[in-house]
């Protein structure tokens, strides 16, 4: 996992920051906790939502991303980035 310069992960992190350690896009983290497949954030400071580092690495220990097949995991984003959209389309 990526970290800052001096070598440190923060304990906590806003959406911007997880997608940037974990190599995704906002989006897909956001489909995939409409699709109950990643922990949702813990709480709100200051209006953002953040996840605990800690929560996500065991989760992503548990679950790796890259265990399904091509097939599997292709569809696993097709249906993470539709509900994404579905729910982008609902704040709008």
């Amino acid at each position: 996992m990526p970290a800052g310069r001096d070598g440190f992960i923060p304990p906590f992190m806003d959406l911007a920051t997880l997608a940037r350690h974990i190599c995704c896009s906002d989006r897909a983290i956001e489909g995939w906790i409409a699709l109950g497949l990643f922990p949702p954030p813990i709480k709100r400071l200051g209006g953002k939502r953040i996840w605990s580092w800690k929560e996500v690495e065991e989760h992503l220990a548990r679950h790796p991303l890259t265990g399904d097949n091509p097939d599997q995991l292709a569809d696993r984003i097709r249906r993470a980035t539709k509900a994404a959209a579905d729910e982008e389309d609902r704040r709008d």
